[in-house]
């Protein structure tokens, strides 16, 4: 229960230069509010202090004080890119202060005079409603600086796209494997690129149209053009994520371009195998180094029920290996 309310507790700092008002404001705000913790500064000069001692959800700052006034503390913080949610709360309505302190960076102004308990609820509202877009706006801001070193530090191509396929980033990996840069690339399509054909992007739209709906596509196979024209043959897997309110999806290719090269070249030499073993009128294997078969021409396959097994089992019905030549000795 104890770690419940302290959760959910606002710590505010009010700066105002009236003791008495600033006593006064701490009251009714503590009263009315058991939630907030309330820290108090009659200068902007302690107001700074407090900042740096304490950890402060909220400011509410008067307009009016010596030396420094409101907007002079706002002015300051957001010139050190400190974002922390800040209402000026003045007894001076006049517009064109309003104006400048929005313009300045103020999330709120409000007037302090009138019925006391009308003004401080007003003030009790807004002081949960910017610390709840505040937090909110920091989990953002923490999900999206994961998402960054995901996509920085992954050792494969990361693309990010909208719905309707436009890239929305890359990554280095996807810059070396493509040969494009996140510039050449970024606000367009893969069609657009020339990376993807037409037709093979229908297929891709389908094989992806699930990742709105909140599925996950796992390794399916495509070829992508690269810039110098030569073709990069991926598997790529895609995941549906959400970001400032919309669906994007998050793409990861795994470039298997060699894999598929040399296991085609291995293939040409199995046919080149098979074309020679037909002028040969017996059985014809290839035996790896772990004694398993690796390939075996048409009269030989007849006789290996289960590749699995090593060529000492298949061939001689042993349960261990003679000697490292005794396959070369049994042929």
């Amino acid at each position: 229960m104890a770690e419940q309310q302290k959760e959910s507790t606002v710590n505010v700092l009010l700066v105002d230069d009236d003791t008495s008002l600033l006593q006064v404001a701490e009251l009714i705000l503590k009263d009315m509010d058991k939630t907030l913790v309330i820290e108090t500064a009659t200068n902007v000069e302690t107001a700074h202090k407090r900042l740096a001692e304490k950890n402060i959800d909220i400011i509410v700052s008067d307009y009016e004080m010596p030396n420094s006034n409101g907007l002079d503390f706002i002015k300051e913080l957001r010139e050190k890119n400190n974002k922390i949610p800040f209402i000026l709360f003045t007894g001076k309505g006049r517009e064109e202060i309003a104006i400048k302190a929005l313009n300045l960076g103020v999330d709120r102004y409000l007037n302090k005079i009138g019925d006391p308990e009308a003004v401080y609820k007003e003030l009790t509202i807004s002081i949960h409603q910017l610390n709840r877009q505040a937090k909110a706006q920091n989990m953002l801001q923490e999900n999206e600086e994961r998402l960054r070193l995901l996509i920085d530090f992954s050792p494969d191509p990361v693309v990010i796209l909208d719905v309707e396929g436009v890239v929305l980033d890359i990554n280095k990996q996807t810059e070396v494997m493509l040969g494009f840069t996140k510039s050449e690339l970024k606000g367009k399509t893969m069609v657009t690129t020339g990376i993807v054909p037409a037709e093979t992007m229908q297929n891709m739209s389908r094989d992806f149209y699930g990742t709105v709906a909140g599925q996950t596509v796992n390794s399916i196979e495509y070829e992508l053009k690269r810039k110098d024209g030569t073709v990069a043959i991926v598997e790529i897997s895609a995941f549906p994520i959400k970001r400032w309110g919309k669906i994007e999806i998050l793409s990861i290719a795994r470039d298997i371009t060699h894999q598929k090269n040399a296991e085609a070249e291995l293939e040409q030499k199995f046919e080149t195998l098979e074309r020679v073993a037909k002028s040969i009128d017996s059985g014809l294997a290839i035996i790896g180094k772990d004694y398993r078969v690796v390939w075996a021409n048409s009269i030989l396959q007849t006789r290996i029920d289960d590749r699995n097994k090593h060529c000492y089992q298949l061939f001689n019905n042993l349960e261990t290996h003679l000697s490292p030549l005794w396959c070369k000795e049994g042929f």
